[in-house]
């Protein structure tokens, strides 16, 4: 892609029509216009150089070392989206590429945003980038979403990094997947929806094919209804419409924040699958009995299946749950193999281990790393109610 490929339409799913062009300096009182116009909760999220996106960029319009690429979206109104791909900044992230992208709240859940981040993707790749990182404050749940649909991962989640205009700190989440990766789902995406396999209200936006550039359009993830997303080990040509969550949970106090946070992220077809795993200490204080360690077994088994019936019946009623004995991870790592899940929520508390007393420090690390399936986090506080206190015999 070159930069004599722009100007080019765009035509979003409501058949409202866009212009895509490079930033310039004669774009900055448009884009004050845009982030002016950004609600209150928004704006606060608002970087200086979100205000200032025109830098330079090579001749070909790919992201050169050191150079940033931005693409505005503009109506007859003036402008109501821009992307920006940072790249370089150092010689050792000259691989790396950060993208932001923003649309005013009346062009959203209509392609927008998924058209502009499918030029950013195909820039990036003919700039020679390897992997895209959106850095995410993470009381933006909305943008988080959306660039999940994407097909980023949250890979760290940064303490009070995000100093407001009010001067109050935010959490920031680093999202990130290999850009090959994202560029296979996005045109996957686009495929699919070009096909007439989606609804017509569900389908992208497109680039006019007349307006210098093949037809392309995209989801806008926070839409989340494109009913599939990218998964590890989904072969080529291959699609998952309805997905299989696994949510391993310890039966805490905060078990039912992982268990509200899963039933958020499933769509209609979604499957759920609560999983406890019991291990010596769960459910004996921490002290094993002078008995056979088969009975031990049988009595822990026992037990966790009685306060999994409890727990399912007051917070997820209808949702089917399984029972595993062993190492936490080890065993969560199993059952999604076993099962199938395209999805692992589970929870993890900041500085700590994994939702609970029988999950050590390591275990979300070892299933984030050794899982062959999506996984998301859920960051629950640190502090534990008194019941979960004493459930783990504090």
């Amino acid at each position: 892609m070159s930069l004599e490929d722009y100007p080019r339409e765009a035509v979003l799913r409501d058949a409202r029509r866009v212009l895509l062009r490079p930033a310039g300096d004669e774009d900055l009182p448009g884009l004050e216009g845009l982030f002016s116009a950004l609600p209150p909760e928004e704006k606060k999220f608002i970087r200086c150089d979100d205000m200032d996106p025109c830098r330079p960029v090579s001749g070909h319009g790919a992201v050169s070392p050191w150079k940033h690429f931005s693409l505005v979206a503009l109506t007859e109104k003036g402008i109501v989206g821009v992307a920006v791909l940072h790249s370089g900044g150092f010689p050792w992230t000259a691989h790396l590429g950060n993208i932001r992208i923003t649309v005013l709240p009346e062009w959203r859940r209509k392609g927008l945003g998924s058209i502009l981040a499918g030029e950013l993707f195909r820039s990036a790749l003919h700039g020679g980038l390897e992997k895209v990182i959106a850095e995410v404050v993470e009381d933006q749940v909305e943008v988080s979403l959306f660039y999940n649909d994407l097909g980023f991962h949250t890979e760290a989640h940064l303490q009070g990094q995000f100093l407001d205009d009010r001067g109050l700190k935010h959490n920031v989440l680093i999202m990130s997947n290999d850009l090959r990766q994202l560029w296979k789902l996005w045109v996957e995406n686009t495929q699919k929806a070009l096909s007439g396999d989606q609804p017509e209200a569900q389908r992208p936006g497109r680039i006019r094919e007349d307006s210098g550039g093949m037809v392309v359009g995209g989801f806008l993830a926070a839409d989340r209804d494109s009913g599939w997303k990218s998964r590890k080990g989904v072969g080529k040509g291959e699609r998952k419409m309805a997905r299989k969550i696994l949510v391993p949970i310890d039966l805490g106090g905060q078990s039912v924040i992982v268990v509200e946070n899963a039933k958020s992220l499933a769509k209609e077809g979604d499957e759920l699958l609560l999983l406890h795993v019991v291990t010596e200490a769960s459910h004996a204080g921490f002290h094993v009995p002078h008995v056979s360690t088969e009975k031990a077994r049988e009595e822990s088994m026992e037990s966790a299946a009685l306060d999994m019936q409890e727990f399912t019946r007051r917070h997820a009623r209808g949702v089917p749950f399984i029972l595993r004995f062993g190492v936490p991870y080890k065993e969560i790592l199993a059952a999604a193999k076993e099962e199938k899940a395209d999805l692992i929520v589970i929870g993890k508390r900041e500085g700590g281990g994994v939702i609970g007393h029988a999950f050590v420090p390591q275990t979300s690390k070892n299933v984030f790393l050794k899982a062959e399936c999506d996984v998301e986090a859920v960051h629950l506080p640190n502090e534990m109610r008194e019941d979960e206190g004493k459930k783990s015999g504090d």
